[in-house]
């Protein structure tokens, strides 16, 4: 009998909980690290009038937030009727996906409509913490909860400055590759966990 109750109420191991954290400061990362910088990518990269610039500016940072706003109720009764796994995974690999694809945009209007279609893959960081909200006794909640909430508010910190030091380095495109492989790599390994 007491057996039932010491499996039932087992803590994950330390490495799942340091993965869903390190994955979610990769996510945030992925998605902060650029935003700063899109002004700049879209009118010397891609070409554009300094008008412009302006507005496809805007309509990239915004579109991603009122897509997600919209849709984020239908992700949550999937996400209850099928389970919070399938859906985090659907948000980081679609999330990598199109930081690959926007590394081959061509014109300011390809980068609008790949923004668009991020603000289907959102809901990461509260699907994560939800996932290990489920896995951690309750005495835990607090203090993993905690671990989630240092590395968001680091990632959203440190997002611009690796920002600020990848793209003049390597190039634009070149840190959306890089980007979208780690939370590609990432995801992959939160699949098999």
């Amino acid at each position: 009998m007491f057996g039932f109750f010491k499996d039932r109420y087992r803590e994950p191991s330390f490495s799942i909980t340091s993965l869903f954290v390190f994955t979610s400061f990769i996510f945030l990362v992925s998605w902060g690290e650029i935003n700063p910088f899109l002004p700049l990518f879209i009118k010397e990269t891609l070409h554009t009038g300094t008008a412009a610039t302006s507005w496809f500016t805007s309509l990239c940072i915004a579109a991603p937030y009122l897509v997600g706003m919209l849709i984020a109720p239908v992700w949550n009764r999937l996400a209850i009727k099928y389970g919070a796994k399938p859906w985090l995974l659907r948000a980081g690999f679609g999330s990598a996906i199109i930081l690959l694809l926007m590394s081959m945009v061509q014109n300011p209007l390809q980068l609008v409509i790949l923004k668009i279609i991020q603000g289907l893959f959102v809901g990461f960081i509260s699907i994560a913490s939800s996932i290990l909200i489920s896995l951690v006794p309750a005495a835990k909640v607090g203090q993993t909860l905690g671990k989630l909430g240092v590395a968001t508010s680091l990632a959203t910190v440190l997002a611009p400055v690796i920002g600020g030091i990848l793209i003049p380095l390597l190039s634009f495109r070149l840190t959306l590759i890089i980007s979208g492989g780690l939370l590609l790599l990432c995801c992959g390994f939160l699949q098999f966990k």
